[in-house]
């Protein structure tokens, strides 16, 4: 663990916005024609390693066998 770098923002990102749509099921839903307010959180985080040598990726696990 000494050769993974982690970073973090200490800033949030926030938007509000009553005209905005989403998918819902498949379909477009309109918030204004709802009555709604969407909302989005942003925080943003960061991983990095020292050297490529310092970490691996694991392919065809199988879990809990």
């Amino acid at each position: 663990m000494s050769e993974i770098l982690i970073g973090e923002s200490s800033s949030l990102e926030i938007a509000v916005d009553s005209s905005a749509s989403y998918i819902e099921s498949g379909s477009l839903v309109s918030a204004f024609s709802r009555d709604e307010t969407l909302m989005r959180a942003i925080e943003r985080h960061d991983l990095g390693v020292r050297h490529a040598d310092s970490i691996c990726v694991l392919k065809s696990i199988t879990w809990g066998a």
